[in-house]
């Protein structure tokens, strides 16, 4: 059942405006969490991706998989959704592009939460490239094990690489795991002290990381500095067209929108006591 509120300027019964809230980051619950201290709209919470979500947003899930833009957009339309908040991995470019499409064909507007980048480190820069392949093929001469943090459809062009062991840390077994992989279980630790016995310990000779930002996986590099590893970075690609900004600046789009929204509705209310 749908929650109501009596809305006595307009003399009617009134139904807080729904905003779906796609992912299980930091960052969707950041929004979450601000949409309701706000009383700005009924948060929808979404865990699309089949991986463990660190921080899944509080509230209703719509728990589904990346397929169906037809799909997401009756979602979208049945359920009257005012907002969409695309808070999704970095790297989760099929989701971002279906969720973009979905948004297109429904009509309703859509905001992009991007992830702070890590910031800049004194020393030896990290190689850049665009791809797991690229990052592959420009590790440095010599090397034996690698940590990586990829994805999990990325795990086979790591297994073009061997006799370069890799070794993974996730909290749950990819599969099917490549020979030359190594699956530990576990998540990054912020601290930069940990992350280095980390490496010490596995005899870890270089990073192929994917720029993901966000304190959960600084500390690797941080390690990896106060180690002397040669890094390769995988930049992000980039999202589908449209607003996108920080969660404040997202909290402050909706504010905005939904205002616009509720004023649109209230003259043509307006318009209909006008004109029985």
């Amino acid at each position: 059942m749908r929650e109501t509120a009596y809305d006595s300027r307009a003399g009617r019964a009134s139904v807080p405006p729904r905003v779906l809230v796609l992912g299980g980051t930091p960052e969707a619950a950041t929004v979450t969490a601000g949409l309701r201290a706000r009383r700005l709209a009924q948060p929808v919470g979404s865990l699309p991706s089949p991986e463990p979500a660190p921080a899944p947003p509080p509230g209703p899930l719509l728990v589904g998989d990346d397929g169906g833009t037809q799909r997401l957009a009756r979602y979208l339309a049945l359920h009257h959704i005012a907002a969409v908040v695309d808070a999704t991995h970095p790297f989760a470019m099929r989701l971002a592009a279906g969720a973009a499409a979905a948004c297109r064909l429904a009509g309703v507007p859509r905001f992009k939460v991007e992830r702070a980048p890590w910031p800049p480190l004194a020393g030896a820069p990290a190689l850049e490239v665009d791809s797991v392949e690229e990052g592959v093929r420009l590790l440095p001469a010599g090397t034996r094990r690698v940590l990586a943090t990829v994805g999990r459809r990325d795990l086979v062009r790591l297994a073009r690489a061997a006799p370069v062991r890799f070794v993974i840390r996730a909290p749950d077994r990819p599969s099917p795991l490549p020979c030359n992989v190594l699956w530990l279980w576990g998540q990054p630790s912020c601290e930069a002290a940990v992350e280095a016995a980390f490496l010490g310990t596995l005899g870890i000779d270089a990073l192929l990381i994917r720029e993901t930002g966000g304190a959960a996986g600084f500390g690797k590099l941080l390690a990896a500095r106060l180690l002397a590893l040669p890094v390769v970075m995988i930049r992000r690609p980039t999202p589908p067209a449209g607003p996108r900004g920080t969660p404040a600046e997202c909290l402050a789009w909706l504010g905005r929108l939904l205002e616009e929204q509720d004023g649109h509705e209230q003259a043509l209310l307006h318009g209909w006591n006008m004109n029985p």
